[in-house]
């Protein structure tokens, strides 16, 4: 376990880089606007196995849809929302000519 920061700290970070990247960053997690009291109300495991559980809101990387278009070497299963047209879009290739970004399908919204 690596603990940063403190009950004072509002915003602590985990920065990883690599010794050959030119990078700030190649990942770094943060977390901010924790409660004092609150432990574990937002975390993220990766288990043994390469699972990932995260506990809180997620939001998805967002990218306009000309850099969504412009990814190159995208590999199939890749998620983006797409900031233009407002949705998710996934990268698949339902046959091997027909590869591309795909927006996902939802049914009706929730509602009380």
């Amino acid at each position: 376990m690596v603990d940063v920061g403190g009950g004072a700290t509002s915003k602590s970070f985990i920065s990883m880089h690599s010794s050959e990247s030119t990078n700030d960053n190649d990942v770094q997690f943060s977390a901010s606007g924790g409660t004092a009291g609150e432990s574990g109300q937002g975390h993220l495991e990766i288990d043994a196995l390469g699972g990932i559980l995260l506990k809180g809101i997620v939001q998805m990387y967002g990218m306009t849809k000309a850099d969504i278009l412009a990814t190159t070497s995208p590999v199939e299963g890749m998620t983006v929302y797409d900031t233009d047209d407002h949705e998710e879009v996934t990268y698949r290739c339902p046959t091997t000519t027909t590869c591309g970004w795909f927006p996902v399908q939802y049914g009706a919204a929730l509602s009380n």
